[in-house]
């Protein structure tokens, strides 16, 4: 494996952990700061559109 595959897995894994975090705690606005402008969301069945959709969507999911 590659120093650049192993770099990119670290990155993935901090994104995912950084995204786990902000769920447990409920803290929008570090889940809004993982999230490119433009990005989507795909939780399908429950959610499909763009991330900022989600974000909006999310508090009462989360109730």
């Amino acid at each position: 494996m590659t120093l650049e595959t192993l770099l990119a897995k670290e990155a993935i894994r901090d994104l995912v952990l950084r995204y786990c975090r902000a769920i447990d705690r409920r803290d929008y606005a570090a889940l809004a700061a993982l999230y490119h402008d433009d990005a989507t969301d795909d939780h399908s069945p429950m959610y499909c559109g763009s991330a900022a959709g989600y974000l909006e969507w999310l508090p009462s999911m989360l109730e």
